[in-house]
């Protein structure tokens, strides 16, 4: 098996510790005020709710970026996404805030305040990252790329 040039993994920015927090705070407190009211069905609705949206938010949250010596990939909690490098047109540092504002792609990032790096593809949508350390990552990306060329 093919082993990973360079790994990163990702922790939660701020903005979205903030949202899922809130989410789970709301759905809480509406299942806990049904339950109080009486309302055993509608409490129970809202607990299983809460259980499927924290399952969903494991499920599509990115956990890691990996970069291959012939591609990126993408690890969320049950997504893998695999970019091959021959399908990546260019690529672009973007600002942080383009991570929330931007719909010319998928967003793969964890609102960290760090840089963006668009992954242009030539076929597909084009695809947003966050990595820990932009510069870093970049410049392990664009070496691994430049091999891959070589080749």
């Amino acid at each position: 098996m093919d082993e990973a040039i360079y790994e990163e993994r990702l922790k939660l920015g701020i903005v979205l510790k903030t949202v899922y927090l809130f989410t789970y705070i709301v759905i809480i407190a509406s299942a806990l005020w049904a339950l109080l009211r009486n309302r055993t069905v509608s409490g129970w609705i809202l607990v299983i709710v809460l259980m499927l949206t924290a399952i969903l938010l494991f499920a599509i949250l990115p956990r890691k970026y990996q970069i291959f010596s012939d591609r990126i990939r993408i690890i969320c909690g049950l997504l893998r996404v695999n970019v091959p490098f021959n399908d990546i047109k260019a690529l672009e540092i973007r600002p942080a805030h383009n991570i929330y504002g931007s719909f010319k792609a998928l967003r793969f990032g964890t609102g960290t305040g760090e840089k963006c790096i668009m992954l242009k593809r030539k076929h597909k949508m084009s695809i947003l990252i966050q990595p820990m350390s932009t510069e870093r990552f970049m410049e392990v990306l664009n070496k691994a790329m430049k091999n891959k060329k070589e080749e």
